[in-house]
Protein backbone atom coordinates (compact mmCIF):
# COMPACT_ATOMS: atom_id res chain seq x y z
CA UNK A 1 0.00 0.00 0.00
CA UNK A 2 2.71 2.33 0.49
CA UNK A 3 4.30 1.83 -2.17
CA UNK A 4 1.28 2.45 -4.55
CA UNK A 5 0.40 5.84 -2.36
CA UNK A 6 4.29 6.46 -3.35
CA UNK A 7 3.44 5.76 -6.77
CA UNK A 8 0.13 7.50 -7.07
CA UNK A 9 1.55 11.14 -5.03
CA UNK A 10 4.35 10.79 -7.37
CA UNK A 11 2.29 10.48 -11.07
CA UNK A 12 0.01 13.43 -9.36
CA UNK A 13 2.80 16.12 -8.31
CA UNK A 14 1.74 15.74 -4.86
CA UNK A 15 5.49 14.46 -3.66
CA UNK A 16 7.60 16.33 -1.38
CA UNK A 17 10.72 16.49 -2.94
CA UNK A 18 12.63 14.88 -0.01
CA UNK A 19 10.46 11.87 -0.35
CA UNK A 20 10.86 12.16 -4.24
CA UNK A 21 14.51 11.75 -3.66
CA UNK A 22 14.03 8.78 -1.10
CA UNK A 23 12.37 7.53 -4.11
CA UNK A 24 15.38 7.72 -6.11
CA UNK A 25 17.57 5.99 -3.35
CA UNK A 26 15.02 2.96 -3.44
CA UNK A 27 15.67 2.96 -7.00
CA UNK A 28 19.21 2.87 -7.46
CA UNK A 29 19.41 0.52 -4.35
CA UNK A 30 17.19 -1.90 -5.90
CA UNK A 31 19.67 -1.48 -9.18
CA UNK A 32 22.30 -2.27 -7.28
CA UNK A 33 20.85 -5.59 -5.92
CA UNK A 34 19.59 -5.85 -9.31
CA UNK A 35 21.18 -4.20 -12.30
CA UNK A 36 18.64 -5.70 -14.84
CA UNK A 37 15.30 -4.46 -12.53
CA UNK A 38 12.89 -2.97 -14.67
CA UNK A 39 12.80 0.31 -12.69
CA UNK A 40 10.74 2.76 -15.49
CA UNK A 41 7.62 2.66 -14.03
CA UNK A 42 9.39 4.22 -10.93
CA UNK A 43 11.37 6.53 -12.93
CA UNK A 44 8.23 7.66 -15.21
CA UNK A 45 6.71 8.70 -11.78
CA UNK A 46 9.66 10.39 -10.26
CA UNK A 47 10.55 12.21 -13.72
CA UNK A 48 7.18 13.68 -14.44
CA UNK A 49 7.02 14.93 -11.09
CA UNK A 50 9.87 16.86 -11.83
CA UNK A 51 13.10 14.73 -10.50
CA UNK A 52 16.09 15.51 -12.94
CA UNK A 53 18.01 12.71 -11.37
CA UNK A 54 15.06 10.50 -12.64
CA UNK A 55 14.41 12.15 -15.90
CA UNK A 56 18.20 11.11 -16.51
CA UNK A 57 18.32 7.94 -15.49
CA UNK A 58 14.58 7.00 -17.16
CA UNK A 59 16.34 8.51 -20.71
CA UNK A 60 19.31 5.97 -20.05
CA UNK A 61 17.45 2.92 -19.01
CA UNK A 62 15.16 4.28 -22.43
CA UNK A 63 18.47 4.22 -24.34
CA UNK A 64 19.56 0.70 -24.16
CA UNK A 65 16.61 -0.52 -26.14
CA UNK A 66 16.46 -0.60 -29.82
CA UNK A 67 13.40 0.82 -29.99
CA UNK A 68 13.00 4.43 -31.95
CA UNK A 69 9.88 5.86 -30.11
CA UNK A 70 12.13 4.94 -26.83
CA UNK A 71 14.98 6.33 -28.10
CA UNK A 72 12.97 9.18 -28.97
CA UNK A 73 11.53 9.51 -25.58
CA UNK A 74 14.66 9.19 -24.46
CA UNK A 75 16.21 12.21 -26.03
CA UNK A 76 13.37 14.25 -24.83
CA UNK A 77 14.24 13.68 -21.60
CA UNK A 78 17.43 14.65 -21.64
CA UNK A 79 16.64 17.98 -22.78
CA UNK A 80 13.91 18.61 -20.53
CA UNK A 81 16.75 16.94 -17.64
CA UNK A 82 19.31 19.68 -18.99
CA UNK A 83 16.71 22.57 -18.99
CA UNK A 84 18.77 25.33 -21.18
CA UNK A 85 21.32 24.87 -18.39
CA UNK A 86 19.29 24.94 -15.70
CA UNK A 87 19.24 21.38 -14.73
CA UNK A 88 21.90 18.67 -14.49
CA UNK A 89 24.93 19.05 -16.48
CA UNK A 90 24.80 14.24 -16.51
CA UNK A 91 21.82 15.01 -19.63
CA UNK A 92 24.23 15.99 -22.03
CA UNK A 93 26.95 13.00 -21.95
CA UNK A 94 24.03 10.35 -21.17
CA UNK A 95 22.22 11.88 -24.55
CA UNK A 96 25.88 11.50 -26.39
CA UNK A 97 25.70 8.02 -25.91
CA UNK A 98 22.16 7.64 -27.15
CA UNK A 99 23.64 8.79 -30.52
CA UNK A 100 26.25 6.51 -30.20
CA UNK A 101 23.70 3.66 -29.48
CA UNK A 102 21.30 4.75 -32.51
CA UNK A 103 22.41 5.88 -36.22
CA UNK A 104 19.02 7.23 -36.02
CA UNK A 105 19.34 9.86 -33.37
CA UNK A 106 22.95 11.33 -34.13
CA UNK A 107 21.17 13.94 -35.80
CA UNK A 108 18.90 15.52 -33.40
CA UNK A 109 21.27 14.63 -30.67
CA UNK A 110 24.19 16.34 -31.91
CA UNK A 111 21.84 19.30 -32.36
CA UNK A 112 20.84 19.37 -28.96
CA UNK A 113 24.29 19.11 -28.07
CA UNK A 114 25.45 21.96 -29.86
CA UNK A 115 22.55 24.34 -28.67
CA UNK A 116 23.68 23.04 -25.28
CA UNK A 117 27.42 24.64 -25.37
CA UNK A 118 27.10 28.18 -24.86
CA UNK A 119 24.85 27.44 -21.74
CA UNK A 120 27.30 25.91 -19.62
CA UNK A 121 31.49 26.37 -19.21
CA UNK A 122 33.17 23.63 -19.88
CA UNK A 123 36.71 24.07 -17.49
CA UNK A 124 34.19 25.24 -14.63
CA UNK A 125 34.84 21.88 -12.66
CA UNK A 126 35.98 18.35 -12.86
CA UNK A 127 32.40 17.49 -13.75
CA UNK A 128 32.12 19.96 -16.51
CA UNK A 129 35.27 18.50 -17.87
CA UNK A 130 33.90 14.77 -17.49
CA UNK A 131 30.42 15.39 -19.27
CA UNK A 132 32.22 17.52 -22.10
CA UNK A 133 34.94 15.10 -22.35
CA UNK A 134 32.24 12.26 -23.08
CA UNK A 135 30.14 13.99 -25.51
CA UNK A 136 33.65 14.32 -27.51
CA UNK A 137 33.77 10.63 -27.27
CA UNK A 138 31.04 10.75 -29.80
CA UNK A 139 30.94 14.01 -31.36
CA UNK A 140 34.72 14.71 -31.23
CA UNK A 141 34.15 18.13 -33.91
CA UNK A 142 31.75 20.13 -30.62
CA UNK A 143 35.17 21.60 -29.93
CA UNK A 144 38.54 22.32 -31.38
CA UNK A 145 41.62 19.73 -30.89
CA UNK A 146 43.20 22.47 -28.72
CA UNK A 147 40.24 22.48 -26.35
CA UNK A 148 40.60 18.99 -26.50
CA UNK A 149 43.66 18.51 -25.01
CA UNK A 150 43.49 21.39 -22.33
CA UNK A 151 40.09 19.17 -21.35
CA UNK A 152 42.05 15.91 -21.12
CA UNK A 153 44.83 17.29 -19.48
CA UNK A 154 42.80 18.89 -16.87
CA UNK A 155 40.77 15.61 -16.43
CA UNK A 156 44.44 13.83 -15.92
CA UNK A 157 45.42 15.93 -13.15
CA UNK A 158 41.69 16.52 -11.09
CA UNK A 159 39.79 12.80 -11.21
CA UNK A 160 40.23 10.83 -8.32
CA UNK A 161 37.51 8.25 -9.31
CA UNK A 162 35.38 7.11 -12.46
CA UNK A 163 38.18 8.07 -14.71
CA UNK A 164 38.41 7.89 -18.36
CA UNK A 165 42.03 8.49 -19.66
CA UNK A 166 42.64 5.16 -20.72
CA UNK A 167 39.41 5.39 -22.93
CA UNK A 168 39.81 8.76 -23.88
CA UNK A 169 43.75 8.82 -24.69
CA UNK A 170 42.24 5.39 -26.70
CA UNK A 171 40.29 7.47 -28.64
CA UNK A 172 42.65 10.17 -29.31
CA UNK A 173 45.35 7.55 -30.75
CA UNK A 174 42.67 5.77 -32.76
CA UNK A 175 41.67 9.15 -34.27
CA UNK A 176 45.22 9.73 -35.30
CA UNK A 177 45.63 5.82 -36.32
CA UNK A 178 47.76 5.05 -34.00
CA UNK A 179 45.60 1.65 -33.89
CA UNK A 180 47.82 -0.94 -32.20
CA UNK A 181 48.53 1.97 -29.30
CA UNK A 182 45.14 2.80 -29.07
CA UNK A 183 44.20 -0.75 -28.79
CA UNK A 184 46.18 -1.52 -25.84
CA UNK A 185 44.56 2.06 -24.37
CA UNK A 186 41.47 0.75 -24.90
CA UNK A 187 42.08 -3.01 -23.10
CA UNK A 188 43.16 -0.78 -20.27
CA UNK A 189 39.78 0.49 -19.94
CA UNK A 190 38.04 -2.64 -20.37
CA UNK A 191 39.04 -3.53 -17.41
CA UNK A 192 36.74 -1.12 -15.78
CA UNK A 193 34.31 0.97 -18.18
CA UNK A 194 31.87 -1.04 -20.69
CA UNK A 195 31.92 1.45 -23.31
CA UNK A 196 35.49 1.00 -24.41
CA UNK A 197 34.37 -2.67 -25.09
CA UNK A 198 32.27 -1.21 -28.22
CA UNK A 199 35.30 1.16 -29.19
CA UNK A 200 38.02 -1.82 -29.80
CA UNK A 201 35.30 -4.03 -31.32
CA UNK A 202 34.39 -1.23 -33.55
CA UNK A 203 37.90 0.00 -34.57
CA UNK A 204 39.19 -4.24 -34.96
CA UNK A 205 36.03 -4.95 -37.01
CA UNK A 206 35.97 -7.80 -38.75
CA UNK A 207 39.39 -8.71 -36.95
CA UNK A 208 37.53 -8.12 -33.43
CA UNK A 209 36.39 -11.76 -32.97
CA UNK A 210 40.27 -12.73 -32.92
CA UNK A 211 41.37 -9.65 -30.96
CA UNK A 212 38.69 -10.25 -28.36
CA UNK A 213 39.48 -14.18 -27.99
CA UNK A 214 43.15 -13.15 -28.04
CA UNK A 215 42.03 -10.64 -24.83
CA UNK A 216 39.68 -12.92 -23.09
CA UNK A 217 43.07 -15.64 -23.48
CA UNK A 218 45.84 -13.84 -21.43
CA UNK A 219 43.05 -12.85 -18.32
CA UNK A 220 42.12 -16.22 -17.00
CA UNK A 221 43.65 -16.33 -13.92
CA UNK A 222 41.80 -15.47 -10.71
CA UNK A 223 44.29 -12.56 -9.86
CA UNK A 224 43.53 -11.23 -13.26
CA UNK A 225 40.04 -11.28 -13.68
CA UNK A 226 39.89 -9.87 -9.81
CA UNK A 227 40.83 -6.74 -11.76
CA UNK A 228 37.33 -6.30 -14.49
CA UNK A 229 34.11 -5.29 -12.99
CA UNK A 230 31.41 -7.60 -13.00
CA UNK A 231 29.49 -4.65 -16.01
CA UNK A 232 32.77 -5.01 -18.20
CA UNK A 233 33.75 -8.67 -18.12
CA UNK A 234 29.40 -8.84 -19.02
CA UNK A 235 29.98 -6.48 -21.61
CA UNK A 236 33.13 -8.58 -23.05
CA UNK A 237 31.05 -11.49 -23.04
CA UNK A 238 27.78 -10.23 -24.29
CA UNK A 239 30.80 -9.61 -27.74
CA UNK A 240 32.12 -12.75 -27.20
CA UNK A 241 28.70 -14.65 -27.68
CA UNK A 242 27.88 -12.90 -30.65
CA UNK A 243 30.79 -14.03 -32.68
CA UNK A 244 31.17 -17.67 -31.26
CA UNK A 245 29.65 -20.69 -32.97
CA UNK A 246 31.58 -23.20 -31.23
CA UNK A 247 32.67 -23.96 -27.31
CA UNK A 248 35.50 -21.88 -26.17
CA UNK A 249 36.72 -22.63 -22.52
CA UNK A 250 38.32 -19.39 -22.15
CA UNK A 251 34.79 -16.92 -22.65
CA UNK A 252 32.96 -20.21 -20.12
CA UNK A 253 35.64 -19.17 -17.47
CA UNK A 254 34.42 -15.07 -17.35
CA UNK A 255 31.12 -16.32 -17.49
CA UNK A 256 31.57 -18.48 -14.19
CA UNK A 257 33.37 -15.58 -12.82
CA UNK A 258 30.70 -13.24 -13.23
CA UNK A 259 28.28 -16.08 -12.11
CA UNK A 260 30.54 -16.26 -9.04
CA UNK A 261 30.01 -12.88 -8.18
CA UNK A 262 26.62 -13.09 -8.02
CA UNK A 263 25.52 -11.86 -11.59
CA UNK A 264 21.78 -12.77 -12.51
CA UNK A 265 22.89 -11.45 -15.96
CA UNK A 266 25.44 -13.59 -16.24
CA UNK A 267 23.29 -16.98 -15.26
CA UNK A 268 21.00 -16.26 -18.39
CA UNK A 269 24.43 -15.40 -20.49
CA UNK A 270 25.49 -18.79 -19.97
CA UNK A 271 21.96 -20.58 -19.80
CA UNK A 272 21.42 -18.94 -23.29
CA UNK A 273 25.01 -20.12 -24.12
CA UNK A 274 23.94 -23.77 -23.09
CA UNK A 275 21.13 -23.76 -25.17
CA UNK A 276 22.80 -22.80 -28.49
CA UNK A 277 25.37 -25.32 -28.35
CA UNK A 278 23.05 -28.53 -27.52
CA UNK A 279 25.78 -31.32 -29.08
CA UNK A 280 28.51 -29.45 -25.84
CA UNK A 281 25.79 -28.87 -22.95
CA UNK A 282 23.23 -31.77 -21.62
CA UNK A 283 19.43 -30.31 -20.93
CA UNK A 284 19.85 -31.66 -17.59
CA UNK A 285 22.71 -29.06 -16.96
CA UNK A 286 21.00 -26.66 -18.73
CA UNK A 287 17.41 -26.49 -16.79
CA UNK A 288 19.60 -26.42 -13.58
CA UNK A 289 20.53 -23.33 -14.11
CA UNK A 290 17.27 -21.94 -15.65
CA UNK A 291 16.22 -23.11 -12.64
CA UNK A 292 18.45 -20.68 -10.69
CA UNK A 293 18.02 -18.05 -12.82
CA UNK A 294 14.01 -18.44 -11.78
CA UNK A 295 14.85 -17.87 -8.53
CA UNK A 296 15.64 -13.98 -9.03
CA UNK A 297 13.54 -13.38 -12.52
CA UNK A 298 11.03 -15.78 -13.05
CA UNK A 299 10.45 -14.23 -16.39
CA UNK A 300 13.58 -14.22 -17.77
CA UNK A 301 13.40 -18.27 -16.66
CA UNK A 302 10.04 -18.70 -18.60
CA UNK A 303 11.28 -17.20 -22.02
CA UNK A 304 14.53 -19.39 -21.65
CA UNK A 305 12.96 -22.17 -20.66
CA UNK A 306 10.58 -21.99 -23.67
CA UNK A 307 13.52 -21.89 -25.61
CA UNK A 308 15.59 -24.81 -24.31
CA UNK A 309 12.59 -27.16 -24.87
CA UNK A 310 12.57 -26.26 -29.28
CA UNK A 311 15.98 -28.04 -28.82
CA UNK A 312 15.93 -31.01 -30.70
CA UNK A 313 19.08 -33.08 -29.94
CA UNK A 314 17.62 -33.46 -26.62
CA UNK A 315 15.04 -35.75 -25.29
CA UNK A 316 13.62 -32.83 -23.47
CA UNK A 317 12.27 -31.68 -27.14
CA UNK A 318 8.77 -30.43 -26.49
CA UNK A 319 7.75 -27.37 -29.03
CA UNK A 320 3.93 -28.27 -27.67
CA UNK A 321 4.79 -27.36 -23.82
CA UNK A 322 6.84 -24.35 -25.34
CA UNK A 323 4.47 -22.44 -27.13
CA UNK A 324 2.07 -23.19 -23.85
CA UNK A 325 4.59 -20.93 -22.66
CA UNK A 326 4.73 -18.39 -24.86
CA UNK A 327 1.11 -18.58 -24.74
CA UNK A 328 0.85 -17.36 -21.15
CA UNK A 329 3.46 -14.88 -20.75
CA UNK A 330 1.83 -13.25 -23.92
CA UNK A 331 -0.72 -11.11 -21.81
CA UNK A 332 1.93 -9.54 -19.61
CA UNK A 333 4.42 -9.68 -21.94
CA UNK A 334 2.75 -9.55 -25.64
CA UNK A 335 5.79 -7.67 -27.88
CA UNK A 336 8.42 -10.28 -26.04
CA UNK A 337 6.63 -12.80 -26.55
CA UNK A 338 5.45 -11.90 -30.43
CA UNK A 339 9.20 -11.81 -31.43
CA UNK A 340 10.14 -15.09 -29.46
CA UNK A 341 7.00 -16.94 -31.27
CA UNK A 342 8.06 -15.49 -34.31
CA UNK A 343 11.49 -17.12 -34.05
CA UNK A 344 10.13 -20.16 -33.05
CA UNK A 345 8.02 -20.13 -36.03
CA UNK A 346 11.06 -19.97 -37.74
CA UNK A 347 13.36 -22.60 -36.49
CA UNK A 348 10.64 -25.40 -35.39
CA UNK A 349 7.12 -24.80 -35.10
CA UNK A 350 4.70 -27.42 -33.78
CA UNK A 351 4.63 -29.67 -36.29
CA UNK A 352 7.53 -28.02 -38.80
CA UNK A 353 8.69 -24.37 -39.36
CA UNK A 354 6.21 -21.98 -40.55
CA UNK A 355 8.67 -18.73 -42.03
CA UNK A 356 5.60 -17.18 -43.41
CA UNK A 357 3.54 -17.43 -40.43
CA UNK A 358 7.13 -15.71 -38.86
CA UNK A 359 7.16 -13.02 -41.42
CA UNK A 360 3.57 -11.87 -41.08
CA UNK A 361 4.30 -11.39 -37.11
CA UNK A 362 7.11 -9.17 -37.72
CA UNK A 363 6.16 -7.32 -40.12
CA UNK A 364 2.58 -6.58 -37.81
CA UNK A 365 4.97 -5.49 -35.46
CA UNK A 366 7.09 -3.40 -37.86
CA UNK A 367 3.96 -1.22 -38.12
CA UNK A 368 2.67 -1.13 -34.21
CA UNK A 369 6.42 -0.71 -32.83
CA UNK A 370 9.37 -0.70 -34.98
CA UNK A 371 12.95 -2.12 -33.11
CA UNK A 372 16.15 -2.97 -33.97
CA UNK A 373 14.89 -6.33 -32.57
CA UNK A 374 12.05 -7.01 -35.45
CA UNK A 375 14.53 -5.84 -38.28
CA UNK A 376 17.29 -8.00 -37.17
CA UNK A 377 14.61 -11.28 -37.03
CA UNK A 378 13.73 -10.08 -40.74
CA UNK A 379 17.15 -10.20 -41.93
CA UNK A 380 17.73 -13.21 -40.61
CA UNK A 381 14.67 -14.70 -42.19
CA UNK A 382 15.53 -13.26 -45.64
CA UNK A 383 19.25 -14.22 -45.75
CA UNK A 384 18.16 -18.07 -45.99
CA UNK A 385 14.84 -20.09 -43.75
CA UNK A 386 13.97 -23.61 -44.40
CA UNK A 387 11.12 -23.51 -46.22
CA UNK A 388 11.26 -20.02 -47.36
CA UNK A 389 13.50 -18.69 -50.47
CA UNK A 390 16.41 -16.45 -49.85
CA UNK A 391 16.17 -12.83 -50.69
CA UNK A 392 19.69 -11.27 -50.07
CA UNK A 393 18.49 -7.67 -50.76
CA UNK A 394 16.00 -7.73 -48.04
CA UNK A 395 18.09 -9.72 -46.04
CA UNK A 396 20.51 -6.36 -46.84
CA UNK A 397 18.16 -3.69 -46.01
CA UNK A 398 16.83 -5.19 -43.06
CA UNK A 399 20.37 -5.55 -41.49
CA UNK A 400 21.14 -1.97 -42.23
CA UNK A 401 18.36 -0.60 -40.69
CA UNK A 402 18.64 -2.81 -37.42
CA UNK A 403 22.19 -1.69 -37.23
CA UNK A 404 21.52 1.91 -37.05
CA UNK A 405 18.74 1.00 -34.57
CA UNK A 406 22.04 -0.53 -32.69
CA UNK A 407 21.83 -4.37 -33.32
CA UNK A 408 24.87 -5.88 -34.46
CA UNK A 409 25.56 -8.67 -36.80
CA UNK A 410 28.49 -11.01 -37.14
CA UNK A 411 30.91 -9.66 -40.46
CA UNK A 412 30.47 -13.24 -41.64
CA UNK A 413 26.71 -12.66 -42.01
CA UNK A 414 26.91 -9.58 -43.72
CA UNK A 415 29.75 -11.13 -45.83
CA UNK A 416 27.64 -13.74 -47.04
CA UNK A 417 24.81 -11.52 -47.98
CA UNK A 418 27.25 -9.37 -49.81
CA UNK A 419 28.45 -12.03 -52.21
CA UNK A 420 24.88 -13.00 -53.29
CA UNK A 421 24.03 -8.95 -54.41
CA UNK A 422 24.78 -8.63 -58.31
CA UNK A 423 24.23 -4.86 -59.06
CA UNK A 424 20.45 -5.22 -59.45
CA UNK A 425 19.67 -6.72 -56.04
CA UNK A 426 22.25 -4.34 -54.42
CA UNK A 427 20.23 -1.44 -56.22
CA UNK A 428 16.83 -3.05 -54.67
CA UNK A 429 18.74 -3.34 -51.28
CA UNK A 430 19.49 0.19 -51.55
CA UNK A 431 15.88 1.54 -52.26
CA UNK A 432 14.54 -0.75 -49.55
CA UNK A 433 16.86 0.65 -46.88
CA UNK A 434 16.26 4.31 -48.40
CA UNK A 435 12.14 3.68 -48.11
CA UNK A 436 12.70 1.91 -45.02
CA UNK A 437 14.46 5.31 -43.71
CA UNK A 438 11.38 7.44 -44.40
CA UNK A 439 9.03 5.13 -42.81
CA UNK A 440 10.85 5.87 -39.50
CA UNK A 441 11.65 9.64 -40.01
CA UNK A 442 8.04 9.60 -40.05
CA UNK A 443 7.36 7.53 -36.83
Amino acid sequence: MKRFLTVVLLATGLIAPALAQQSMQQVRYLLHQNPEANVIPQLTALAESGNVDAMVMLGSELTVTDQLPQQKQALQWFVRAFARGRGTLQALPEAAELADRSLFMRTSVESFLRRSQPRYDAFENPRSVTATLDQLLVFPDLVNSETFEKLIALHRRACVSDCRIDLLEGYRLQTQGKISEASERYEQAMRTDPRAVRYYVRMHGDNAEQQLQAFVSEHQSAESMNEFSTAAMLAVVDEMLRFLESYDPKVQTWIEETIRRGSVRGRIFKANYMISLPTVFTAEDTFAVIDSVELDDPTEAAFLRASALTMNRWLTFNPWEAHAIYTDLATQFPRRTRLAMAYFLMSTGLEQPNPKRAEAILINELEDNPSGQVYERLANLYAGTPGMCAEPAKARAYSRIAMALGRQFSAEFLNEIDEQLDDASRAEADTLYNQFLRQLDRL
